[in-house]
Parts: structure tokens; sequence; C-alpha cells
């Protein structure tokens, strides 16, 4: 997978060119890291030695789930006559699908039309191109995810430094989470270093990926009011 940190980098990023809508750039940032909860579901189904299902980037990275959920909210805002529902949809659905093409041009193996095929003939450019990254070198790629959460926290106490709006408070807990983030990078750069093997170094990633994945979208769903 493309790292989250940095899509929700480049979601921030956008601040620039995105119209100044109230809850457009914070559901582009939230779209941009919400596919990614396909590796939780895997992480999570690979634990259950009662489940024998592989769902690698399939759920949320599929051509299928953005209307879906775009389609949930629309009805909601419908309902509830809320405009700011309909921005939302938007947001989400833009965010998603940029996050679905960064896959695809960082050579991902996406499940683009799941649940039409399972994970085991998901898209994937490498095959196409005949690339093999080596197992370390991805390792270190994907270890460059804490280091980009820590970059993405900085990031986040700039905006509230620019425009505090009763968020200030929030400064503490995303340093503490950024100091976590460096701590885990380095313990991830050490495992490889020593030569943990794949399984139980992805055992370890997932379940330190987990906590900071969940992190960053409270966190940037927390300072929503700010980022517009």
């Amino acid at each position: 997978m493309a790292q989250t940190s940095i899509n929700a980098i480049i979601g921030l990023k956008l601040k620039s060119i995105t119209p100044t809508k109230k809850r457009l750039l914070v559901s582009i940032i939230i779209g941009m890291m919400l596919p990614d909860l396909d590796f939780i579901i895997d992480y999570t189904i690979n634990h259950l030695n009662f489940i024998n299902f592989q769902l690698h980037n399939s759920i949320f990275h599929n051509i299928f789930i953005v209307p879906f959920i775009a389609l949930l909210i629309l009805i909601y805002a419908e309902y509830k006559n809320e405009r700011e529902l309909k921005i939302i949809a938007l947001g989400i659905s833009t965010g998603m699908i940029f996050h679905i093409l960064l896959d695809v041009i960082t050579l991902q193996s996406i499940g683009l039309l799941f649940p039409l095929f399972d994970s085991n003939e998901n898209f994937d450019f490498k095959e196409y191109l005949n690339i093999n990254i080596n197992h370390n070198i991805q390792k270190i790629l994907n270890s460059f995810e804490f280091l980009f959460f820590r970059i993405y926290g900085w990031l986040l106490i700039e905006e509230i430094i620019l425009n505090p709006k009763n968020t200030y408070h929030l400064i503490k807990r995303i340093n503490i989470w950024m100091k976590a983030e460096i701590y885990i990078f380095l313990l991830c750069i050490l495992f490889i270093y020593f030569g943990m093997d794949d399984t139980q170094f992805e055992n370890i990633y997932g379940a330190l990926y987990i906590p900071s994945f969940l992190f960053a979208l409270h966190i940037t769903y927390k300072i929503r009011e700010i980022l517009r």
C-alpha cells in the first residue's frame, strides 16, 4: 500500500487549491486515508485462525466502494436535509479516488474489481512490468510510514498554531504521538538490520501501525474546524 501518512500529507497540502467550503478539506484528507482500513481488516482476519480468506487491498480499494459510500452519505443528507453532508460525500469520494490512483501509480496490488474477483486476482502493475521488490526494501519502505506520520503530526501542529480555535490543547497529544512514531520507526529499522524474519516483522508492524493509523484519523477529525 502507498503510505497512509503520505496520503494524509498530500491531502493536507491540497489546502491551497481546495475551495474553502466547510468540511471539504478534512473530508478529502480522511478519504485519502480511509482505504487503508483494508490493512486493519486483512491483519485481523489473518490472525483469526478459523477464517481462511484474503482481502488484501480489496474492500476499500475497489471501483464500487467509492460511489457506494457517497450514495449512503447523500441518502442520509437528503433525509437530514443537510447540505454539509453533501460536501462531505464529495470530499471523501475525491480523497478515496486520489488514494486508489496513487496506489496504482506506486505499483501496489489492489482489488479494483472486488468483489467480482478475489484478492488473488488483484490488479498489480508490477506483474505487467515484471518488477520484483526485495523483501527488506519493502520492509524499509513500510517502516517510513511511521516517520511520515510524525511529519503529518508536525504539519497538523502548524495548522493549530496558525488557527487555534479551541484546539490548542491537542498539541500535547500530537507531540506524544510524534515521539512514539519516531521511536517505532527506529525500532523497525533495527528489526530489519538484525534480520527479523518476514512473518514476525509483519505481525509487529501491523500491531504498531493500527494505533498509529487510528490516531491519525482521530486527530484529523478533532481539528476539522480549522482544516478549510
